[in-house]
């Protein structure tokens, strides 16, 4: 179940890993 919880995590990360750290990037900073 973590193997899948793993692909399925860096699946959407490569999906909108960009969107996401464009959104969260400013936030962290």
């Amino acid at each position: 179940m973590a193997i899948t919880d793993r692909k399925l995590f860096l699946s959407i990360l490569k999906d909108g890993g960009l969107m996401l750290g464009i959104v969260f990037f400013p936030c962290c900073t």
